[in-house]
C-alpha cells in the first residue's frame, strides 16, 4: 500500500484462490469482511499511540511488567517471564503484554477505540472496557490495520485503502477515478505520528538496522494465525500466515488451547506460531525483495514538536547529566518531574549519583 494515499500496489487475499480446503475464495487481507481476523499485539499501537497523544505516558515512562493480576483475571506473557518495571519503549519492542494490559486500564478503552475508530478501522469492539482487548483478539480489516498504521507514517493523516485507480468506458472516457485528496484527513498530529514510527523501529532494529523501517508483531490467541505489519517512508506491508483447516471441526492436538472461542476449520490452531515467523519468512524478504528494483527512501525527519531530553531509568524523570536521551511531544509529553520523585511500587530508594571528584590541579612549576 502506498501509505501516502491508500493505493494499493499488490494483494493477495489467500494462498490459491481454487483450493476450497483453505477457504481460498474468501480474501484474507480483509477487504471482505468473512476475512476479519484477529491482530494479535500489533492491536498494541492503538493503546500505546491513544496514551501518548493524551499526555498519560512517555516512552521513557515505567510500565507494569511485574503484576499479572488484573481486575481479578490473571494474565502472563508468551514466556511466561515477568520483567518487573520497564520503559514503555522497551514494552513496545518487546511485544510485552503486561505493560499494555495495564495501560489499556489505566486510560480506558473509549479512549483507544476512539483513536482506533478516527484511524480508519471500523470494526465493533466486543468488550471495550476488557484489557484484554489491548492483545487483539476481536477481528478487523487487516487493510484497514495497515491504512491506520499508515497515518503514523505519512504526517496523521487518515487514509482508506482503493484497489482501483480509475474506471473508463469502450472509447477511453474517465468516468470515477481515484483522488487521493479526498480522504486524507488529519486524525493524529505530525509529532504523534513521528513518536510512534521511532518505536515502532524497536521492534526491527535487529533485522533492518539503521534503515528506515517500522513494524510490529501480532499472534492470535491460541495461535490460530499470526500477523506482521509495518512500512517505510514509502511503502506500508501487511502480511499474515492462517491455520485454516479442512471442513467445519478442528481436530489439531493444539485446538485445547482455544479458551475464548470455539476452534473450528476456520480458526484451528495446528502448530505454535508467532507474528515475528511471519516478519522472518514473509515480510522482511519482500521487503528486501522490492528495494532491490526502488531506491530505499529517506529517514523520517523530526518535527520541531518533538524534542529530546535526558532522563534517569530509575523512574524515567528527567536528569542534567548521567541519563539517557529520550524522545518525547513537545508540553504535554515531556518528563515534569525530577529524577527519583515517581517511583515504581516497591523500588527501593533513589540514591543520587555521587558526584565526580574533581581534579587537583597541579602546580606549575616556578
Amino acid at each position: 500500500m502506498n501509505p501516502a494515499d491508500g493505493e494499493i500496489l499488490a494483494m493477495v487475499g489467500s494462498a490459491d484462490y481454487n483450493n476450497a480446503a483453505i477457504r481460498g475464495q474468501i480474501n484474507l487481507t480483509g477487504v471482505d469482511k468473512l476475512g476479519w481476523r484477529g491482530v494479535g499485539s500489533s492491536f498494541k499501537l492503538y493503546t500505546y499511540a491513544a496514551a501518548l497523544q493524551a499526555g498519560l505516558v512517555t516512552p521513557a515512562t515505567l510500565t507494569n511488567d511485574d503484576t499479572g493480576v488484573i481486575g481479578g483475571h490473571t494474565f502472563n506473557d508468551w514466556d511466561g517471564k515477568h520483567e518487573g518495571w520497564i520503559p514503555l519503549r522497551t514494552a513496545l519492542a518487546q511485544s510485552r503484554n503486561l505493560p499494555a494490559l495495564w495501560t489499556y486500564g489505566q486510560e480506558g478503552g473509549a479512549r483507544v477505540i476512539s483513536l482506533m475508530h478516527n484511524l480508519g478501522v471500523t470494526a465493533q469492539i466486543e468488550n471495550p472496557d476488557g484489557v484484554a482487548t489491548t492483545l487483539g483478539h476481536d477481528p478487523i480489516s487487516m487493510a484497514e490495520h495497515l491504512a491506520a498504521y499508515s497515518a503514523f507514517d505519512n504526517g496523521g493523516y487518515r487514509i482508506s485503502a482503493h484497489p482501483v485507480l480509475r474506471v473508463t468506458d469502450a472509447q477511453g472516457k474517465v468516468l470515477e477515478a481515484f483522488d487521493a485528496s479526498a480522504s486524507r484527513v488529519q486524525v493524529v498530529s505530525p509529532e504523534l505520528g513521528y513518536m510512534m514510527t521511532d518505536l515502532l523501529r524497536g521492534p526491527v532494529k535487529l533485522a533492518f538496522g539503521a534503515k528506515p523501517v517500522a513494524g510490529k508483531s501480532g499472534t492470535t490467541e491460541a495461535y490460530t494465525g499470526s500477523i506482521f505489519i509495518g512500512y517505510t517512508p514509502n511503502l506500508a506491508v501487511a502480511a499474515s500466515l492462517m491455520h485454516i483447516d479442512d471442513g467445519p471441526t478442528c481436530k489439531s492436538g493444539f485446538a485445547y488451547l482455544a479458551t475464548n472461542f470455539p476452534p473450528s476449520g476456520w480458526q484451528c490452531p495446528t502448530s505454535v506460531l508467532f507474528g515475528e515467523n511471519v516478519g522472518q519468512s514473509v515480510w522482511k524478504p519482500f521487503l528486501e525483495e522490492y528495494y532491490t528494483t526502488h531506491p530505499w527512501p529517506a529517514m523520517w525527519v523530526q518535527p520541531p514538536g518533538v524534542v529530546s531530553r535526558q532522563v534517569c531509568s530509575y523512574d524515567g524523570g528527567y536528569v542534567s547529566s548521567g541519563g539517557f536521551n529520550e524522545i518525547f511531544l513537545k508540553g504535554i509529553g515531556e518528563p515534569n518531574y525530577p529524577c527519583g520523585a515517581n517511583p515504581h511500587p516497591g523500588a527501593t530508594p533513589y540514591v543520587p549519583p555521587a558526584p565526580s571528584p574533581s581534579a587537583t590541579p597541579t602546580p606549575s612549576p616556578h
